[in-house]
């Protein structure tokens, strides 16, 4: 731990100063759009432009560093927790560091938490609920799991430029689309199988869920 706040605190200190310099770039070159065109100011606004782009890369090689430093603690530390805290610790850390993975407007987790709630459920509803929910957790889990090591991949891949390192960008966005879209279709097909469960009464009690496919 001791070793990890050595690093990360030097990474965080790069990108605080490089944004903070960054601010007062942006400021002087409004400045400098607004005074009088000559040749001088028109080089002072080159080499401000220069400067931003310069302190921009800095910022963004410091937030892969910083980035590449938790995820290799955080390896470390599920290597010595047990089984019980290693699910816990690992959810946990993936949602705060990749929150974009886990936005999804089509989460299915509360219908299923609201319609094993209803009272009126009869013992094949409760378990055939009970084995959807349990199955979507695994599946949807699994999805995200992936989506997670593309952008984990992309982090300890580096920013260098080059041709395959552009080609290797369009296959990852590629692969983060099939992903999404196999997301989607799981979503849609839990939101299918409770309407197939639920009779109609029972449908009206889970929010969201459309009383049909239409």
């Amino acid at each position: 731990m001791l070793n990890y706040h050595q690093q990360a605190d030097g990474f965080f200190q790069e990108v605080v100063k490089a944004e903070f310099d960054m601010s007062h770039i942006s400021d002087a070159m409004t400045l400098t759009r607004e005074m009088e065109q000559s040749a001088s100011s028109a080089k002072l606004a080159v080499n401000m432009q220069q400067k931003w782009s310069d302190l921009y890369t800095t910022m963004q090689l410091a937030k892969q560093e910083l980035i590449r430093a938790n995820q290799q603690l955080v390896s470390k530390l599920l290597e010595e927790l047990p089984k019980e805290d290693y699910w816990t610790v690992r959810t946990h850390y993936s949602k705060v560091a990749f929150p974009r993975v886990f936005k999804d407007k089509g989460d299915a987790t509360k219908m299923l938490a609201a319609a094993e709630a209803i009272q009126t459920l009869g013992p094949t509803q409760q378990g055939e609920l009970t084995r959807l929910a349990e199955q979507y957790r695994t599946d949807y889990w699994n999805i995200c799991e992936s989506m997670i090591e593309l952008n984990e991949a992309a982090v300890l891949e580096g920013s260098s430029g080059g041709r395959m390192m552009a080609e290797r960008g369009i296959k990852q966005q590629i692969d983060k689309g099939k992903l999404q879209f196999e997301r989607t279709e799981l979503n849609n097909r839990i939101r299918m199988r409770l309407r197939m469960v639920l009779n109609e009464e029972q449908i009206k009690l889970v929010p969201g869920l459309p009383p049909t496919l239409t």
